[in-house]
């Protein structure tokens, strides 16, 4: 369905699956394109379901773990760039310095609960740190103090 309308404008390209954990070859694919970091990777005569927890583009290689709970499908901290507020200013008090936090929560997907988390300044040391796991490349932020959005 969706990689066959992706075929029509994107040419496949065979490469690798290759294990997170050992490095080794476990299967081919048929284009990069056709994944996405968290979806199963179907690899033909795989006992146990691999999932996709990375890619390469620039070796055509997809970066696959065993099995739906592996810890590399997880973070429990993130770097993030490019944030949009939606109220077109960030929240009173951060303007993104380094020294700056912002206490929010957290939403990867719609049907997912908020939790806890906090934003910190871009010359921090730390990855922005999460209260719980999720695997995502977008999240919503709201901050507890107002009504203020920002969408990562």
């Amino acid at each position: 369905k969706f990689p066959k309308f992706l075929e029509q404008y994107i040419q496949p390209s065979v490469g690798d699956f290759v294990s997170v954990v050992s490095g080794n070859k476990v299967g081919t694919h048929n284009g990069i394109q056709l994944y996405t970091c968290g979806q199963r990777a179907r690899i033909s005569g795989a006992e146990q379901a691999w999932y996709v927890v990375g890619k390469d583009a620039t070796r055509n290689e997809i970066f696959v773990a065993e099995g739906q709970h592996h810890s590399a499908l997880y973070s429990s901290g993130a770097f993030l760039k490019d944030l949009h507020w939606i109220s077109g200013v960030a929240p009173d008090g951060f303007d993104g310095a380094e020294s700056n936090e912002l206490r929010c929560t957290f939403k990867a997907r719609y049907l997912q609960r908020d939790v806890g988390c906090t934003l910190l300044g871009p010359s921090s040391s730390s990855p922005d740190m999460l209260e719980s796991h999720k695997r995502s490349r977008y999240c919503v932020m709201k901050d507890e103090g107002s009504q203020s959005t920002g969408d990562v």
